[in-house]
């Protein structure tokens, strides 16, 4: 038995998805690059662990928060540990997990990072997408992801 094929919208669709994921996510690591500044992936991280003010996170909690596969996290935190952008901690209740809790001067980077950020969240989303569009785009966007996640958006 052969199994049932997408409709001609479902794939064209998921061909946009992919196609804009990667041309938007290009332009916004070319651009901070171009301002001398770290990539994508440290902005999210950053911007997790800032939402979380003084409390922190362990590294599971921060991969589940994430906005990118962090496929080299330990990496990453470990480089922004060394440039004092995040602290890590033992955690109270488990000697060998880690609080991580991001500092001033994180809080720095990000808010600079945020500057080329956001003006290209401008310029590749809000300025294309019509207004009239804008809340049914977000809703059918929201109903592609577990329901966990869109909760929270």
């Amino acid at each position: 038995m052969t199994p049932p094929n997408p409709n001609e919208d479902t794939t064209a669709i998921w061909v946009l998805l992919n196609l804009v994921n990667r041309h938007v996510v290009g332009r916004f690591e070319t651009e901070l690059k171009r301002a001398g500044l770290p990539n994508t992936r440290w902005y999210d991280v950053l911007w997790a662990l800032e939402r979380q003010n003084c409390e922190g996170l362990r590294q599971f909690q921060l991969e589940e928060l994430s906005l990118f596969d962090q496929p080299n996290l330990s990496r990453i935190l470990k480089r922004m540990v060394e440039q004092g952008l995040v602290t890590q901690c033992a955690a109270e209740n488990d000697g060998r997990g880690r609080v991580l809790r991001i500092t001033d001067s994180g809080r720095e980077l990000r808010t600079q990072m945020w500057a080329v950020y956001g003006g290209l969240m401008l310029s590749e989303i809000e300025e294309k997408v019509a207004p009239e569009h804008l809340e049914g785009l977000k809703n059918g966007l929201r109903d592609l992801l577990p329901e966990e996640w869109a909760t929270s958006i």
